[in-house]
């Protein structure tokens, strides 16, 4: 199975799709609903901003094999020092930014972080879905002759990934130093790179050794395929 990205619910499907063999299912996320609707095998899910997150980790945890292009969709906490992301970061005035005061106006299309709010909200982590098994690629370059072919950024994005959420810790960090808030710090953990060199090399999937039944293309804007 392979999921397509897009934004707004406009997939964004790249033309290589195409040669993608016919007995490989593909499944855009805006129509997805539970791994039932899956057919049998691993899946390939490619994206990994909020829906492709959130599509990877339920299908890990239901028994599939996945495998997973990697993009630069920011981490954050689910819940930190005391209080749920959304709460700090409407209180530190990060969703009241205006464009001037963005970084750069690429900024404008920064894409909603790695969380999610199933089963009361948690965070999603691409270093704890690498522990718990899925297979981690960077973004994905073509399929030819059967086979998918990866860029090799993995570390990159992971890098980005990493250092978004510890400059979102550290704004928040720093509003609480502000504000001289009594709040008691409750650590946050920051997943380390090293668990995953072993995967960097892997550049290539063939879709017919491993038999990905499907594909999952992820919903996001950020995602660049």
């Amino acid at each position: 199975m392979w999921s397509w990205h897009g934004s707004f619910q406009k997939p964004k499907i790249p033309v290589f799709n195409a040669n993608i063999p016919a007995e490989i299912t593909q499944l855009h996320s805006g129509h997805y609903r539970n791994p039932g609707q899956i057919p049998d095998g691993a899946v390939l899910v490619v994206g990994s901003g909020q829906s492709g997150m959130q599509i990877a980790e339920e299908l890990y945890q239901n028994g599939r094999t996945v495998y997973l292009c990697t993009g630069t969709a920011p981490r954050v906490p689910r819940r930190y020092r005391g209080k749920d992301i959304v709460s700090w970061l409407a209180e530190t005035g990060f969703f009241d930014q205006t464009v001037d005061k963005l970084p750069s106006p690429k900024a404008r299309l920064i894409s909603n972080p790695q969380a999610t709010g199933k089963n009361g909200g948690h965070s999603l982590n691409l270093h704890q879905f690498a522990r718990d098994g899925v297979y981690l690629f960077g973004h994905i370059a073509g399929v030819q002759n059967g086979k998918v072919m990866f860029s090799p950024d993995l570390k990159e994005n992971l890098a980005k990934v990493d250092k978004a959420e510890k400059d979102i810790v550290g704004m928040i960090d720093r509003y609480i130093q502000t504000m001289e808030s009594t709040l008691h710090r409750k650590p946050c953990q920051i997943y380390r790179m090293a668990i995953l060199w072993k995967l960097l090399q892997n550049l290539i999937l063939n879709l017919q050794i491993s038999r990905p039944s499907s594909g999952q293309w992820d919903m996001h804007p950020t995602t660049v395929l």
